[in-house]
């Protein structure tokens, strides 16, 4: 045998010892050489004896409501604007700022309009001096004309120029009145009691019909506007009818303000399906426009699950309770998982994993 062939038997051998080895070591960790451990592999948990007070899934009745947000708005609110093409003098007004009714909010350019009063003036004087001129000239030809000693055409002449200027006196005045008003135009007055919302322009701008000027509302007057699913819609009507006050949670104001509902839009939204629920607030004190709150509908009662909730065990975010199995002489605990709802006077609702009548184990 060459030495070739012995280093090749060795190699061989070395190997398939070196094998052999790790073989074995791998056979120890796992246990399959130690007679005193537990074979690999999933083992059922015996049931534990009941230790505790023992509680039975209640189902019962619970009144129900439906929370519904929305936003506070103003009863009454409204845009400031001019009637006139313009330049701002004056804005006597900022956000903020309480207004009274009848009280100067801005003060427009009335040059121009002042130049058109003013002419409009002249023309009734230039009317009314003809008007009387032909009235005098027609007065002095009528009794010459019954005397024979004047013309009747001469006279119908003056008639006819009399009631044409007294037609432009009417109209001079019809002038005047709307340059009058156009003047008071130029003055922009708060229409009711409120508050300034905003303010969107400054002296030296150009004000024209249309373009907002300043915003105001009124805060003695809020409601909630919600938009609700149709699914509401038939309770929140009853409840209008009847005119029930409801509470409404303003989170702002860290308050709770009783409303009732007076307006619901007769149209629903055809992307949300929900329609527009208006309803007014009894004490609108510290409530401002664009506020958050909540609306608490009753609805009717539902039928529910009830367990105590100190029988409730919170490992993370997942609950379990002990629940008794078996009849009283082989009664065993096994664990399981339950999804609950909200707790009310030590009482907690079951959604899921609990059926009415099993009995769970209280803890000590």
């Amino acid at each position: 045998m060459t030495a070739s062939i012995k280093r090749k038997i060795g190699f061989v051998l070395t190997l398939i010892i070196c094998i052999g080895v790790v073989l074995l070591a791998m056979a120890w960790l796992s246990g399959a050489l130690r007679h005193d451990q537990i074979a690999p592999g999933l083992k059922a948990a015996q049931p534990a004896e009941p230790t505790g007070r023992i509680a039975v899934v209640q189902a019962t009745s619970r009144p129900a409501e439906a929370d519904l947000v929305g936003t506070v708005e103003s009863d009454l609110r409204t845009t400031i604007a001019s009637r006139l093409t313009a330049i701002i003098n004056t804005i006597y007004v900022n956000a903020g700022d309480s207004v009274n009714k009848g009280q100067i909010l801005v003060r427009l350019d009335d040059r121009d309009v002042q130049a058109r009063v003013a002419q409009a003036r002249g023309a009734l004087r230039s009317a009314e001096a003809t008007r009387d001129l032909a009235q005098r000239e027609y007065d002095r030809l009528r009794p010459l004309v019954e005397q024979k000693v004047a013309s009747p055409n001469e006279a119908d002449v003056w008639r006819t120029k009399s009631e044409g200027a007294a037609a432009d006196v009417t109209r001079a005045q019809r002038f005047i009145e709307e340059a009058e008003v156009q003047l008071s135009d130029t003055v922009l007055k708060a229409p009711f009691d409120g508050v300034v919302i905003d303010r969107q322009t400054e002296p030296g701008d150009l004000a024209s019909p249309g373009k907002s000027l300043l915003t105001i509302y009124d805060p003695s007057r809020m409601r909630l506007e919600a938009n609700v699913r149709e699914a509401y819609i038939g309770r929140l009507d009853e409840l209008r009818k009847a005119k029930q006050p409801l509470p409404v949670i303003v989170q702002a104001s860290g308050r709770e303000i009783q409303g009732i509902v007076n307006q619901i839009v007769p149209a629903a939204d055809p992307e949300s399906r929900s329609f527009i629920v208006k309803v007014q607030l009894a004490d609108p004190s510290g409530l401002y426009p664009g506020m958050f709150g909540r609306l608490r509908v009753p609805l009717a009662p539902e039928a529910v699950l009830e367990i105590p909730t100190a029988a409730v065990r919170d490992v993370g975010q997942l609950s379990f309770v002990e629940v008794a199995e078996g009849a009283n002489s082989d009664m065993r605990v096994a664990t399981r998982a339950v999804r609950l709802g909200p707790s009310r006077d030590g009482q907690v609702q079951v959604l899921a994993g609990l059926a009415a009548g099993e009995r769970i184990v209280m803890p000590k």
